[in-house]
This record gives structure tokens, sequence and C-alpha cells, in this order.
């Protein structure tokens, strides 16, 4: 892989929203007791940890809003 297309799926949210959901699928499949309230927990606490982080956020329009 070229090490360029690396960093910029290292740099983009889906890559990493696909990773997580990937990483709970593996976790069911393994037989991992989560159920689907915990899934909206864990998911909930990584969204606010992630917009406290600057790096989910609302983007900015070009355009005014009237």
């Amino acid at each position: 892989m070229n090490k360029q297309i690396l960093i910029k799926n290292l740099k983009s949210k889906i890559f990493w929203t696909a990773i997580g959901a990937f990483v709970l699928y593996l976790l069911h499949s393994a037989g991992v007791g989560v159920v689907d309230a915990q899934y909206n927990e864990i998911i909930n606490a990584v969204l606010q940890l992630l917009v406290l982080m600057g790096i989910l956020n609302a983007p900015q329009l070009d355009t005014e809003v009237k």
C-alpha cells in the first residue's frame, strides 16, 4: 500500500468509523456480552470524545445563514 494513501486513510473519519464498527462486530461475533444498550453507550462515549478533541465538528459553511 502506498504510504500517502495510508496516511490519507488514517486521517479519514469514515475510515475510523468503519474500524470502530468492525471492532464492535468482532466483539459480537466472539460472544462478548455486549448488548444493544451498551453499544449505544459506547458509541455515545466515543462520539463525545471525538467532539471534545475537536476531531468531529460541524462543518463551517462559506455562505451566511439568513
